[in-house]
């Protein structure tokens, strides 16, 4: 942060800060001061969650049955790494099968949610007050 006070640059330069948190009401008050725009991003929907699952397992086998849209549609609230952990969760397994069907990554999910879950948004903005 001090770093950023007097930050010199050339005539006609200028300084571009990019930062991003799924933490937000923990940030230093001086940090915040110092970022005047903020978005917010939310999570993935169920089209978004499908292409990002796509992208994910792009180089995997699968059944003649198997339906991104049915994985997208189970994985409501999962971020983009959520979906990620989810599908490693059970790849070696489906490795060992020549094709992967929907059963497999439906009890990846099953499973992730026992383990703690999808770090949902709304649950987080209720945790903490906002600013």
């Amino acid at each position: 942060m001090v770093n950023w006070d007097g930050l010199l640059t050339k005539d006609m330069e200028s300084v571009l800060v990019l930062a991003a948190t799924n933490r937000p009401f923990d940030l230093d008050e001086v940090a915040i001061r110092r970022m005047p725009r903020r978005c917010m991003v939310d999570l993935p929907d169920t089209t978004n969650r499908s292409k990002i699952l796509k992208v994910i397992l792009a180089k995997e086998k699968f059944s003649d049955d198997f339906d991104f849209n049915a994985i997208a549609h189970i994985t409501d609230g999962f971020s983009g790494s959520d979906l990620e952990l989810t599908s490693a969760l059970l790849l070696p397994i489906a490795r060992s099968k020549r094709r992967a069907g929907p059963g497999l990554f439906k009890r990846a999910t099953e499973l992730s949610i026992l383990c703690g879950g999808p770090y949902r948004h709304h649950h987080f903005l209720s945790r903490w007050p906002r600013p």
